[in-house]
């Protein structure tokens, strides 16, 4: 593969005010790019740029009537700093490199031009953007893989609710067809059987109703009451954690509103009590707790989960949000939901997670554990 057979990806905006060089550029250029703009001086280069997003990497001269290359460089870092630009020009003079060095340029191109150095140079910058744009990518395929295991963590604990109800209806059911068979079905137990039967689906119902609350399949960002929606989760999967010997410990406070997606508050919560609860078992503590808090600290609302598993080894302490790295059984962890979680809190959201050891009291007892706090 050509090293600049990747420039197909990417789109360019080529400003010069020389014409002859414009046709000679454009000719070489639209072949091997995704596209290609042109602009004649410095102010059409800025009002192309404005008006399409899908400008990759910005070219331009800078000696150009109406408004020269570094003006408009000047102006279009106020829209977009991070917006690659390499100059080419036939002057060589101090202040111009300077200037361009001010303006963070990516690349200088002195003339005359040729077409290697055209496309080393837009080659080089560019790879930088593919990179990062398959980073990007990759982000985004293991924060929906994370989504996924959130989503079926909460399947896991509807089926979870929908055991005993259903072992209910299923066994007076045949208790019933086997009474029928045996000519011993009575009113008593038919009304005793109905009700109950009644009973346990109209819970299951209760059940499809409650989590179907948690799901938001187009990721939506809505304002919403987080400490009820935090309540609600809780409650509907704190069976499946007692199964385990778990119990929470919930200090939230009322009416806490944030506008949020509901899986990204789904994905927050699973991926901390999950961590905590694998945490608690594998060191097979006796009295298993998960304390959870939400409260609201100078303006700040803030997230915290904290658990009694003896906490972090302090070496490991700064690595807990490091991809691919986790104590747990291979078995058991991937090393990624905390580090997924991390790019969600601090990209997505804009938020702070920060993590600690500590020691408290709780039930008369003195425990340890690690303390992870979400600030957002």
């Amino acid at each position: 593969m050509n090293k600049f057979d990747r420039l197909k990806e990417l789109t360019i905006l080529y400003v010069e005010d020389e014409e002859d060089i414009v046709n000679l550029i454009k000719n070489i250029l639209i072949p091997r790019l995704k596209k290609v703009y042109i602009g004649y001086n410095g102010k059409e280069g800025l009002d192309i740029f404005k008006e399409n997003a899908d400008i990759d990497i910005i070219m331009t001269d800078i000696n150009m009537p109406t408004m020269n290359g570094l003006e408009m460089t000047r102006e279009i870092k106020k829209i977009d700093k991070n917006i690659p630009i390499i100059i080419t020009t036939a002057f060589n003079e101090v202040s111009f490199l300077q200037e361009a060095i001010d303006l963070n340029i990516d690349k200088y191109i002195i003339k005359p031009l040729s077409v290697t150095n055209i496309f080393d140079a837009i080659q080089k910058v560019g790879e930088v953007i593919l990179q990062e744009r398959e980073l990007k990518e990759k982000d985004l395929m293991l924060q929906n893989n994370e989504k996924i295991f959130a989503m079926a963590e909460l399947l896991e604990n509807i089926a979870h609710q929908w055991r005993q109800p259903l072992s209910v209806i299923t066994t007076y059911s045949s208790t019933i067809q086997m009474r029928s068979e045996l000519g011993i079905l009575d009113k008593d137990f038919i009304n005793k059987a109905s009700a109950s039967i009644t009973k346990n689906a109209t819970n299951l119902s209760l059940v499809i109703d409650n989590f179907s609350a948690f799901f938001d399949i187009r990721g939506k960002v809505i304002d919403m009451n987080i400490s009820n929606f935090l309540k609600q989760l809780l409650d509907s999967t704190k069976k499946s954690f007692e199964d385990k010997g778990i119990k929470f410990i919930l200090n939230i406070q009322k009416d806490i509103n944030l506008k949020i997606s509901k899986d990204h508050f789904l994905q927050i919560v699973f991926t901390l009590v999950n961590n905590s609860k694998d945490i608690l078992l594998l060191n097979n503590i006796e009295n298993k707790y998960i304390f959870i808090s939400l409260l609201i600290k100078n303006n700040k609302i803030i997230l915290e989960v904290k658990d009694n598993a003896k906490g972090i080894k302090q070496e490991h302490l700064s690595k807990v949000f490091e991809p691919y790295f986790t104590t747990k059984h291979k078995a058991q962890g991937t090393g990624l939901g905390l580090y997924m979680l991390h790019k969600l809190i601090t990209h997505t959201l804009k938020g702070k997670i920060n993590v600690e050891n500590q020691e408290f009291e709780y039930d008369g007892k003195k425990h340890k554990g690690a303390v992870f706090q979400i600030i957002l």
